[in-house]
């Protein structure tokens, strides 16, 4: 995600009737930092190993 393309998003987010707060972007940004740790957990649920080697790489752990 690029702070442009966020900040885009919310624009149009807002533009099209969705409720946008003083603190959006960094909500924004927060929550796609932890994408990589839902995705691990994803990972461990369903014990496959392809998706626990991605999960690693997105970690950094590989």
């Amino acid at each position: 995600m690029t702070v442009r393309g966020a900040e885009c998003g919310i624009y149009w987010y807002e533009k099209s009737g969705g409720k946008v707060w003083e603190s959006i972007f960094e909500h924004s940004v927060e929550r796609h930092s932890a994408s990589p740790l839902n995705y691990a957990i994803f990972a461990i649920k369903t014990k496959m190993d392809e998706h626990i080697n991605a999960a690693k790489v997105q970690l950094g752990v590989l």
